[in-house]
């Protein structure tokens, strides 16, 4: 019901739990946008967890986008004032790995 009222995207979590990075994500997101899109064919992009490039590339093999919010926060708190190229360069290499796809 919910899918076929959606409007923008839907954000697929990628874990049960806490917002934060994770070092492996175990669920099927296969088997969740399968499900998903037997309902709407609207966007759909996986966050809650994504950390590396590769789990980013991973994620987007099947779903439409990648959402790395966590991992630009501890972009931010780690470099403060001083974190705009380190974050410029973490999501210039996610962008770059997963246009390559």
């Amino acid at each position: 019901m919910i899918a076929s009222e959606e409007k923008g995207f839907i954000y697929l979590v990628s874990s049960l739990g806490v917002p934060g990075v994770r070092d492996e994500i175990t669920t099927d997101i296969n088997e969740i946008v399968d499900e998903i899109r037997k309902y709407t064919n609207i966007p759909d992009a996986v966050g809650f967890g994504i950390k590396t490039i590769e789990q980013a590339r991973k994620m987007t093999e099947k779903t439409d986008g990648v959402i790395v919010g966590s991992a630009i926060v501890s972009i931010i708190e780690k470099y403060g004032d001083n974190a705009n190229k380190p974050a410029y360069d973490y999501c210039y290499g996610i962008t770059s790995e997963i246009n390559k796809l």
